[in-house]
């Protein structure tokens, strides 16, 4: 053994000191383990918002292309609109002159006219001025005639018939669609035995 000259002594820490140590060494693990957590949550959180990002632009893109087809069918639903709304169902206008023509009173022609949507030029023949003064009263007489005039007359001297037309200016109505009524059969019950 060795002889020591001058004796060593044990120092001995504080125990203050020793925990203090230990708790800093806790301390300092926590601190780096929240900051791997932290940092880990935040990096997926970014990879989240990226790929979110990514799934909008898809969506944008989805969503534009939609937007152009959707426009596409709104500017076919107005323009089919605009038609409906401007058509004219001229059938009630052939009736209502069928159903009003003096028996010697024959129309040959038929003319809408562009610059009133309401108003029709009738041409005719007929034999004499007073049928086409009756003609003209019977029009005028009807609720669904707001004027009638004859516009123009010639006599044809080979045949002794008079040439003429009569501007009729309707009321809207008479060219409203109205659809047709299908009646329905009545089904035969049945008894139940």
């Amino acid at each position: 053994m060795a002889i020591e000259l001058t004796p060593r002594r044990k120092s001995r820490t504080p125990l203050i000191t020793a925990v203090l140590g230990i708790v800093a060494v806790f301390l300092i693990l926590a601190f780096i383990g929240s900051y791997l957590y932290f940092y880990i949550v935040n990096k997926s959180l970014v990879e989240k918002i990226q790929d979110s990002r990514d799934s909008s632009i898809e969506l944008d893109t989805a969503i534009t292309n939609n937007e152009a087809a959707i426009m596409v069918s709104q500017r076919r639903i107005d323009d089919f609109s605009s038609l409906f709304q401007e058509h004219r169902d001229l059938s009630n206008v052939f009736k209502f002159i069928d159903e009003n023509t003096i028996p010697s009173v024959w129309f040959y022609g038929f003319e809408l006219d562009k610059s009133n949507k309401n108003r029709v030029i009738i041409s005719g023949k007929t034999s004499s001025f007073f049928v086409i003064e009756q003609q003209i009263s019977v029009f005028k007489k009807h609720e669904l005639v707001k004027r009638a005039e004859l516009s123009d007359i010639n006599i044809d001297e080979k045949g002794g018939f008079i040439d003429y037309s009569i501007t009729v200016t309707f009321n809207p109505q008479i060219f409203a669609y109205v659809p047709p009524v299908v009646e329905q059969p009545e089904e035969e019950l049945v008894p139940e035995e």
